[in-house]
């Protein structure tokens, strides 16, 4: 507003900073003086309140543990939530020994009917990598088999859960386990659920890659599993075996692995993926991840390698995927085609 006095036709308001006479303010000039100042200050301490109020709340990691073993249903499940995101941003914060001990306390704890705390315990294991962990897994597979095989077990109530279990113990050991975990595995080489299997696979080629690593070998059980469920029936599970024989440094599973980068080959397996479309580079492509893993999984097979010992469709089936309709995995095909020599 300017500094000069209002005209006398607008007698409802003062000039501001004109006094009306010395040592005097009119009352109508305290409101657009203070109010809008006051609203402003009322603000910034209401937004300090505020964020004050949500830094003072957050709770520490001992504290959400604690809601998961005695909150009530909603209580427990926003904890875990925010364990589980706690695990994914800042794993640190849960790798100490303490904390890991109560976490496999927690699992001890956990009754018989309370499958969904033990399998979100478990998923904390497969993030951490908490090598303890393990034999832990072995009860809850071994439990869960028992389910599974006892008279009506594969129809009973109990069925579902069960597999559920038996699947995140499974792919947590693919994290968690080592030499010791690899009998306990391959005896579930001819469990009937595919899902089972197929996690399986995940398993025996996260250890497998870590024996490799550190020893320059794999156990030959471990092996020879994995080249039985590269025999397998089901697609998903020759595609998940070929892959992990590859983290193993075997080249067995490699004429599933040159199929992979077919996406026409995909389709036909009915694999639940869309008819060929366009893709952009961040357009949502369930056949992304096979055909990137399949081109990684060669790629790690030191590609030239097999080229120049004559498994010559590897440079046709990279060369194929040179063109598919995903920009992505063109540009990774192309790279690994650089490799080959094409």
């Amino acid at each position: 507003m300017s500094d000069a006095p209002l005209p006398p036709s607008d007698p409802g308001f003062e000039p501001l900073g004109q006094p009306t006479s010395a040592g005097t303010t009119s009352p109508r000039m305290l409101v657009p003086l203070f109010l809008v100042p006051l609203l402003i200050v009322a603000l910034i301490v209401g937004v300090f309140l505020g964020v004050g109020a949500l830094i003072g709340t957050e709770k520490t990691v001992a504290q959400w543990i604690a809601e998961v073993e005695t909150g009530g249903v909603n209580e427990r499940w926003q904890a875990a939530a925010n364990l589980s995101d706690i695990a994914l941003k800042d794993r640190a914060r849960l790798s100490d020994p303490a904390t890991l001990e109560r976490l496999r306390q927690l699992f001890r704890l956990a009754g018989p009917d309370d499958t969904r705390l033990r399998k979100w315990v478990a998923d904390l294991w497969a993030t951490l990598g908490d090598s303890e962990a393990a034999p832990l897994c072995h009860e809850g597979i071994e439990q869960a088999v028992s389910v599974l095989n006892a008279r009506g077990g594969r129809s009973s109530a109990e069925a579902g859960p069960a597999l559920e279990e038996l699947i995140q113990y499974v792919r947590a050991l693919g994290s968690v386990g080592n030499s010791t975990s690899i009998t306990v595995l391959v005896s579930l080489v001819g469990e009937v659920d595919d899902g089972v299997r197929t996690s399986l696979c995940e398993a025996l080629g996260g250890i497998g890659r870590r024996e490799a690593k550190s020893n320059g070998s794999v156990s030959p059980a471990l092996t020879d599993a994995l080249l039985r469920l590269h025999g397998d029936d089901a697609v998903w599970v020759r595609i998940n075996a070929a892959l992990a024989l590859a983290k193993c440094g075997r080249g067995e599973g490699l004429p599933t692995l040159e199929t992979m980068l077919d996406r026409d080959w995909l389709r036909q397996q009915k694999l639940s993926f869309p008819d060929d479309g366009k893709y952009s580079v961040n357009s949502f492509d369930p056949a992304a991840a096979p055909i990137a893993s399949a081109l990684l999984a060669i790629d790690a097979l030191h590609a030239a390698q097999l080229v120049a010992a004559g498994a010559s469709p590897v440079r046709d089936a990279v060369q194929k995927a040179t063109l598919d309709p995903n920009p992505a995995l063109q540009e990774r095909a192309k790279a690994l085609l650089a490799k080959l020599g094409g």
